[in-house]
């Protein structure tokens, strides 16, 4: 037998009306006896709980004194995480986490991010009884990616987010074998009624219903990879309940890899109908009818398999091995019934396949959802490095859904406009491009909320080790929130009001730049708004300016294209750090120096620039071209992060630029 450990953590809070503390504990090496003790301060007497015996891993909850100070002593184990939870109005007030005496709990800024730990895709958004829902990929014991959990968080705008307790687990044998990996996969959610059919107005729903991918994985052995489909409830918001398996692989066409359920409603023969639609490879041969034409993205360059973010090609072609007979492609189910508790889901066929993209494994995180007349997909490329050296960015896919491609979005859709006419399983696609063309954008996730709005998030990771570890600090952040919308076959995302109504304060500084030259605005802080505009000409040659001020709305409507600019967005010289957007030659780009993203190309397709609004909060910079003809992001190195901010500019002729606070440093947050 071995020793016990006489290491102990100590945990010190108040209670402040919360009735209960949920633990993460890890068990020590040689620990036979894993034990926390929770100590009321007010003589309350002490609660003890013990790591069930085999476990490595375990998430236990004690119960506290509403009212008391209260000490939690850990022995044997650590304390990955902890928050204190339950309580009167909890999906109102959220979590409150708390850490081992001696750490801090660092804020999380202006965006999504666990106050700790690893954090991925964003799962299950949806409008639910007033509030904004978002679960989450999330592992509460380390900083990069392990066996996987269901983060959860509220918010009323979109913006500004509340933590609720974690809402799923991994199975109880990831947590005994080390050897075993996966967990609760990502996923998506439908807002139901008491029938548990779909409801048009989540806000009058009486439940979630979600839709996730488990996830089992013995390593070294690739026979063992098994990923189904699942369903649980949600009734009250925050905690789940009944998960059932309701689909699994069909066919062996259809590879192990298949995961991240997403479900819509569309029409069909008239009626409203759930479909799912899922991530996997297929043979090449077999499904060419589904195949994306080339022609959807003229003149690009291949990209090459790889299964990290190395530049080296030659490496990877040594190393690793597509299986050039398949390709990424996003199969479809559809449910038999409106109640979708009980609904027998029935394989409809492919969706797309990306044979000009074969060099990827597969997608991961599918969607597919109707936007304005035409229905759009989007999936992430796994394991693919593209020809500027963007690793496994996200695509859309827009075209015509219906029997062999041919039905169209008719707009009257039971549940949600849009919703296309006889939706067969395939999608003719027109047009294809990235969702982001910057370096971290991924896992996109979209939902429809009570406005009509088609609304996306994207987890922003750090593939090119930008970001460093530190104890109690968070990896991985959400994007802000997008509004989709499509113009001319070319699918646009631009943040969604409430961001300028509570997120983006005054103007720190404003300049009218009658004539090309160089402006510089300390901000004071290290986040910060930019709104820059150009004067174009039409195509008569007169000049038309762009107008407007911070409001997300179009502006500009000039044909021609503005003259070469560069944008410092952030820069620390005693670091030999920076971030530049820059257009040169009709090409715009972002362009980094002394991070990992150095050698790659962040080129937009957009030629012809009239706007451009920054984002930046200190570590995340997010850019959006013309309203959100293209968008770009970046993660920042920490250096930079914490530098006193300051915007600098070369710009042409007839430019106006608008500097203003971001985030807390605005005075906005609720």
């Amino acid at each position: 037998m071995s020793t016990p450990s006489n290491t102990t953590t100590t945990v010190s809070f108040a209670g402040d009306g919360y009735t209960s503390i949920e633990l993460f504990l890890e068990r020590e090496d040689g620990a036979d006896d894993a034990t926390v003790t929770l100590t009321a301060a007010d003589g309350g007497g002490s609660v003890e709980r013990r790591m069930t015996a085999g476990m490595y891993r375990e998430h236990v909850v004690v119960p506290i004194r509403a009212t008391a100070d209260s000490r939690i002593d850990a022995h044997g184990c650590g304390i990955a995480l902890a928050y204190l939870a339950g309580g009167d109005g909890l999906i109102d007030r959220g979590v409150r986490y708390v850490v081992p005496d001696g750490d801090r709990v660092r804020e999380s800024g202006v965006r999504l991010r666990p106050v700790a730990r690893w954090m991925n895709d964003p799962n299950g958004l949806c409008r639910f009884r007033g509030l904004y829902h978002m679960f989450y990929q999330f592992n509460p014991y380390g900083w990069s990616w392990d066996d996987m959990h269901w983060g959860h968080a509220v918010s009323d705008d979109l913006v500004f987010w509340r933590h609720l307790p974690v809402a799923l687990f991994p199975q109880e044998l990831l947590q005994r074998d080390r050897d075993w990996s996966g967990g609760a996969f990502s996923g998506s959610a439908v807002a139901v009624d008491d029938q548990g059919r779909p409801c048009a107005d989540g806000d009058e729903a009486a439940a979630i219903r979600l839709f996730l991918t488990r996830h089992m994985y013995h390593e070294g052995d690739e026979d063992s990879l098994d990923e189904v489909q699942v369903t649980a409830l949600c009734r009250d918001g925050m905690t789940v309940e009944d998960e059932r398996v309701v689909v699994t692989r069909p066919n062996n066409d259809i590879a192990p890899d298949f995961r991240d359920p997403k479900v819509e409603i569309v029409r069909r023969g008239g009626a409203s109908v759930a479909r799912m639609v899922v991530a996997t490879n297929l043979p090449v041969a077999p499904h060419a009818a589904y195949a994306v034409d080339p022609s959807a993205t003229p003149g690009e360059r291949p990209g090459w398999f790889t299964d990290d973010a190395s530049l080296d090609r030659a490496h990877a072609a040594l190393s690793q091995h597509p299986d050039t007979d398949r390709a990424p492609a996003i199969v479809a189910f559809d449910a038999d019934r409106d109640d979708l508790g009980g609904a027998v889901w029935r394989y409809a066929g492919p969706v797309l396949q990306d044979v000009a993209r074969g060099d990827a494994f597969t997608f991961e995180c599918p969607d597919l959802f109707p936007v304005g007349d035409r229905w759009c997909a989007v999936g992430g490329l796994m394991k693919y490095r593209d020809a500027q050296g963007r690793f496994q960015p996200v695509r859309w896919y827009v075209g015509d859904l219906g029997d062999g491609g041919r039905g169209r979005g008719d707009g009257d859709g039971a549940v949600g406009d849009g919703a296309g006419t006889d939706a067969g399983a395939a999608l003719s696609v027109t047009s294809s491009d990235l969702c982001d063309f910057g370096s971290c954008y991924y896992a996109a996730h979209s939902f429809a909320d009570h406005r009509g709005r088609r609304i996306a998030f994207g987890w922003l990771v750090d593939w090119f080790g930008v970001r460093r570890e530190h104890p109690f600090a968070a990896n991985g952040a959400m994007s802000l929130p997008r509004e989709l919308s499509l113009h001319d076959g070319v699918l646009w995302s631009h943040p969604v009001r409430e961001v300028y109504d509570v997120l983006v304060g005054d103007a720190i500084a404003s300049a009218d730049l009658v004539e090309s030259g160089y402006v510089t605005v300390p901000v004071g802080g290290t986040s910060y708004y930019a709104d820059l505009q150009f004067s174009v000409g039409d195509d008569d040659g007169d000049v038309d300016t762009a107008a407007g001020a911070v409001s997300g709305n179009t502006a500009g409507t000039g044909t021609d294209d503005v003259p070469d600019f560069d944008v410092t967005i952030a820069a620390d010289a005693g670091h030999g750090l920076a971030v530049w957007l820059e257009r040169r030659s009709g090409v715009t780009r972002l362009r980094t120096e002394g991070m990992g993203t150095d050698s790659v190309e962040f080129l937009s397709h957009v030629t012809r620039v009239h706007r451009v609004e920054i984002f930046d909060d200190g570590d995340v910079v997010e850019v959006f071209l013309n309203d959100g003809e293209d968008a770009g992001t970046l993660l920042v190195d920490e250096r930079l992060a914490s530098r006193p901010a300051a915007f600098e500019a070369n710009l042409p002729a007839g430019s106006t630029a608008s500097i203003h606070s971001l985030g807390a440093a605005a005075g906005r947050r609720p």
